[in-house]
């Protein structure tokens, strides 16, 4: 079983790569030279393989909530850190010693 899964896993990496090359649709054209001795059969695509049709990108225009609601929440987050710290440092740092007088 599985090596009937590998050998169909390796058949279609094979095969589904080809098909496209396979689909093009293809004129030949014959060419007789002067003394119609020589016939030579040139393949001529129709169509190309892959067409791409290059688009300028767009200019984006932010939502509101983005250009002004996190920027705030950042620096909301930002001031309560810094609160957070201080209020550590006065509620457990200082009163963990005592100064012997």
């Amino acid at each position: 079983m599985r090596r009937t899964t590998v050998l169909l896993a390796l058949a279609a990496a094979l095969v589904l790569p080809a098909t496209p090359v396979v689909a093009q649709e293809a004129a030949t054209t014959e060419t007789t030279v002067a003394g119609g001795a020589t016939t030579e059969t040139t393949l001529v695509y129709k169509t190309p393989a892959v067409s791409l049709v290059e688009t300028p990108p767009e200019e984006v225009v932010q939502p509101w909530t983005i250009r002004y609601l996190v920027p705030t929440t950042i620096a909301i987050a930002a001031i309560l850190v810094i609160l957070t710290v201080i209020q550590y440092f006065l509620k457990v740092v200082r009163t963990r010693y005592k100064t012997v007088e």
